[in-house]
């Protein structure tokens, strides 16, 4: 990215995804990009839980949920991270609209919702990732999200997965004292 690239993007958004089995969950945080390129305040944290067997198609979700956010509030110019590189790929790749491949419409329409947001996107490993990542795994893990599209958690709050997530971790250090005790 250069210096005048970093100036046209007001925002990042992370996105991650993870399937076991049927179901998946989805997450997706959206922080204020400052003028170092380094991400900000958040002011947008999500999981939620869906029916998805497929990987590419759940990380296509998470995408699409966080993308959608954002022409909703009007708020364009971002910079989409999402660590699945083969997603990234069948994005930029525009000469092949898919029309063969399950993903076709869903690739599509990311697009379009890329082009109307003024957003790019790239590929960042899951370090670069690790607060989509690790809010995906608490929501596994706390089995926090619904799979009728309804209130995931705590999570649904803007700016608190990093509150959720430390008071999760402590609570869970605290049952393991009360259990090592007895």
């Amino acid at each position: 990215m250069t210096k005048q690239e970093k100036f046209k993007y007001n925002y990042l958004i992370q996105t991650d995804a993870s399937v076991r089995g049927l179901k998946s969950v989805h997450s997706y945080n959206i922080r204020g990009l400052q003028k170092n390129g380094q991400g900000g305040k958040e002011f947008r944290s999500k999981a939620f839980g869906r029916l998805i067997d497929d990987p590419i198609s759940a990380e296509i979700y998470a995408l699409t949920e966080a993308l959608q956010y954002m022409q909703e509030k009007g708020f364009y110019g971002s910079i989409v991270k999402t660590d699945s590189l083969r997603v990234v790929e069948m994005v930029k790749n525009r000469e092949n609209n898919y029309s063969e491949n399950k993903h076709g419409r869903d690739i599509v329409y990311l697009r379009k919702l890329l082009d109307m947001t003024k957003s790019k996107i790239i590929h960042g490993g899951r370090n670069s990732n690790k607060g989509a990542d690790v809010q995906c795994q608490v929501a596994w893990e706390k089995k926090q999200f619904s799979l009728r599209g309804k209130k995931v958690g705590g999570f649904q709050n803007k700016g608190t997965t990093g509150k959720k997530i430390r008071e999760y971790n402590k609570a869970k250090r605290k049952n393991r004292q009360i259990t090592a005790q007895k």
